[in-house]
């Protein structure tokens, strides 16, 4: 058993009810020690996942917030923040389901945060610190949202999201080649359709009335031409949101990637494949796969 550390005993927590960026309900949570502060709002996309955990219980989010101060907030208070998988199972055992359908995944996600957050305080330590002292993690490759559709953009294309991922020599490297993808994109977006608007998803991610193949032609050329200048490697990348997807493509009985080079799955994703006579689109999507295939569903 790991000692406790004193100066990061949880004395108090809090909760409250907060909007998120799309003016949502949701769930803000304070965890103080005796030498820290966090604080951690829990945020919740537009689409969700099959095998997710549920945001907010049947109850309604004022009454998990009620169930959370009567019958969370007493037994949390006394636990040591930095022991992150002891609070983060203590969570789990007190909710009991599998995908905190009795506590909230909202309020369990702020509360995890928040408590990370008081324990790297307590320490004097900066969130990132913290983190990478516990556990030797290294930086992901950050992505980002490019072409938007699906719920994140009506209008838009099928697919939720087209994004870029960026294998610079540093993340702020990567991060400044993503940005030039999503300018590049949008002037090839204005070249290829000069009478149309486009706009801008709740992300950020821009919004045309194209179709999924072109706009992988369009992302797939943005990337390609960004690592030329950048000289490193800028890949397309896709987030399907199949199972927001793939029930559309079962009631409307049309495949939204019946074209060569394209392969519809059970699961609502799509993956290329080579045929006679690859279409351009799907030429350029492979010459994108071949760079680096992970983050493709």
């Amino acid at each position: 058993m790991r000692d406790r550390n004193e100066d990061a005993i949880i004395e108090k927590v809090s909760i409250r009810e907060v909007l998120d960026s799309r003016g949502n309900p949701t769930v803000e949570v304070d965890v103080r020690t005796r030498k820290g502060f966090g604080r951690c709002a829990a945020p919740s996309g537009a689409s969700t996942g099959k095998h997710e955990v549920v945001a907010v219980p049947r109850t309604g989010l004022e009454g998990a917030v009620d169930n959370f101060r009567r019958n969370v907030i007493p037994k949390l208070e006394g636990h040591d923040s930095s022991n992150q998988e002891a609070v983060d199972r203590f969570l789990h055992e007190l909710d009991g389901t599998e995908n905190f359908a009795e506590l909230g995944g909202n309020l369990a996600v702020a509360t995890s945060l928040a408590t990370a957050k008081a324990a790297a305080s307590s320490l004097e330590m900066p969130l990132y610190r913290y983190i990478e002292v516990q556990k030797d993690f290294e930086m992901p490759h950050p992505f980002g949202n490019v072409i938007g559709g699906g719920r994140h953009a009506i209008g838009g294309t099928d697919i939720q999201e087209f994004m870029s991922v960026s294998f610079g020599p540093t993340v702020k490297d990567s991060i400044f080649a993503n940005a030039l993808v999503h300018k590049k994109v949008k002037e090839l977006l204005v070249k290829m359709r000069p009478r149309d608007s486009i706009g801008k998803g709740d992300e950020g991610a821009w919004v045309a009335k194209i179709d999924n193949h072109l706009a992988m032609d369009i992302l797939s050329e943005a990337c390609d031409e960004v690592s030329d200048d950048v000289n490193f490697t800028c890949a397309p990348a896709l987030d399907m949101a199949a199972s927001e997807l793939y029930p559309l493509i079962e009631a409307s009985g049309v495949e939204p990637f019946a074209s060569p080079g394209w392969e519809v799955m059970a699961a609502g994703s799509a993956r290329p494949h080579r045929t006679a006579g690859t279409s351009t689109f799907s030429r350029t999507f492979l010459n994108a796969f071949n760079k680096i295939s992970w983050p493709f569903l």
